[in-house]
């Protein structure tokens, strides 16, 4: 996410590179004519080297510079690390004009689209080369990057791991004297906590509890909406049965169906203020922005799957497969998922990284003002599902999906028409791209 870093002196000193003393010795008398010889010599200068980085996955500029192009140049001053605008770079249209690319930061799931643009190498022969430590990453972040791709190659490092939690309004709850809500509750819970926060009162109308789509609920049952097998689509929609009716159970409490239904729910909890209660993802962004009077709680559970939400929702970087320095490229990985700038992100960028160190998740925002008091350590009371095989067509499944959702929460189609066109369309999608 896109938070100010504070990046501290005390970092700064941390990260710094301590050159390397000459090795030259005392030369020695060789002959009657005095004659001598340095017994050593000094290595040369590393060659200036300047790094690009691509964002698919969007980084604030203050965060670039904190966590990845100053600590890189204190540790290699040789070594200059870029950002891409790209705002003013098309992806397709940038790798077709050759340009220079060397790491691309993206979302994990959002990897299988772009496999066939032929931009990531794999890390797995790099890590063996150069002795990196892969063993201090969960090895379930790793093992989901790894889910994407065919044959277990390793397409990119994660770091930073998406969080769900339950997020609410203080003073909503204040205003109708209801009790905040607890960590531990399973998503029925939750519902009937909603049923004491949805009225209208004064005029306005409030609501009870918003949460992310069907698809993103799904993450903590580890399903995705697409299936393939041998090269042939098995639309897995019929899977989300229960999870479209506990949305349809939420929505249907008198005055807390929301606007947009599908949408994120963090937007409106964050500006309307008349939100109570919000599962979604991690908005501290939006919230550090925001005079709400709020709070969090754990993420609402199923009673099969207690204490879990999402599924691993990982953020990564990749080497570029067309980068001309890849060895710089590892020091530059070596630098970024040091213990020291992991920390750092963990403190005050609001990322989770993605190490199995329990360390980094409790001093998680211990460096943000804005977060002081809050009930952070609720949110890792949980953790993430299993992710499962993703391929190229996860987008578009779950935006085929979305669309069947949004027709029967609207009671256009009942639950199985719904599930059952969803599973047509993308099985149909699939079949089309496989033509062409």
């Amino acid at each position: 996410m896109r938070m100010k870093a504070l990046y501290s002196a005390t970092i700064i000193a941390g990260m710094l590179f301590a050159s390397a003393c000459g090795n030259g010795v005392t030369p020695t008398q060789t002959g009657a004519g005095g004659d001598s010889a340095a017994a050593g010599k000094e290595a040369e200068p590393a060659k200036p080297v300047t790094l690009e980085v691509f964002p698919i996955q969007g980084i604030s500029e203050d965060d670039f510079a904190a966590l990845i192009a100053n600590p890189v140049k204190q540790k290699y001053p040789n070594i200059t690390v870029e950002l891409i605008d790209k705002s003013k770079n098309k992806l397709e249209e940038y790798i077709a004009a050759a340009q220079p690319l060397d790491f691309i930061l993206n979302w994990q799931f959002n990897i299988p689209s772009t496999l066939e643009l032929g931009i990531y190498e794999d890390l797995n022969p790099w890590i063996k080369k150069t002795g990196f430590d892969i063993g201090k990453f969960d090895p379930q972040a790793i093992d989901a990057v790894k889910a994407v791709a065919d044959k277990g190659e390793l397409y990119g490092l994660p770091y930073n791991v998406q969080f769900n939690a339950l997020y609410y309004n203080k003073d909503v709850f204040d205003k109708f004297g209801v009790g905040y809500p607890a960590d531990g509750m399973n998503w029925d819970s939750a519902i009937d906590l909603a049923k004491k926060l949805s009225r209208s009162d004064g005029g306005v109308d409030y609501n009870g509890l918003d949460a992310e789509g069907a698809s993103r609920m799904g993450y903590a049952m580890g399903l995705d909406p697409v299936i393939v097998k041998n090269g042939k689509p098995e639309g897995n929609a019929q899977a989300y049965k229960s999870i479209f009716e506990l949305d349809k159970m939420m929505y249907s409490i008198p005055g807390n169906k929301p606007k947009k239904v599908n949408g994120g729910a963090g937007g409106p909890f964050v500006t309307d203020k008349r939100t109570a209660m919000a599962a979604t993802i991690n908005i501290l962004d939006q919230l550090e922005k925001s005079d709400l009077n709020w709070d969090v709680a754990q993420y609402p559970s199923y009673p099969e799957r207690p204490n879990t939400y999402g599924m691993f929702d990982l953020h990564t970087i990749s080497i570029s497969a067309a980068s001309k320095h890849k060895d710089e490229a590892m020091k530059v990985l070596e630098v970024f998922f040091s213990n020291d700038i992991q920390m750092q992100a963990a403190k005050s960028t609001g990322r989770v990284p993605a190490m199995k160190d329990a360390k980094y998740r409790e001093a998680f925002g211990s460096e943000q003002a804005f977060l002081k008091g809050k009930h952070l350590q609720s949110i890792f009371k949980s953790k993430p599902a299993t992710t499962p095989k993703m391929t190229k067509f996860h987008a578009k499944g779950v935006s085929l999906l979305g669309t069947e959702f949004v027709n029967y929460i609207n009671g256009k189609k009942d639950v199985n028409t719904a599930l059952r066109d969803a599973d047509e369309a993308i099985n149909q999608y699939i079949r089309d791209d496989g033509a062409k």
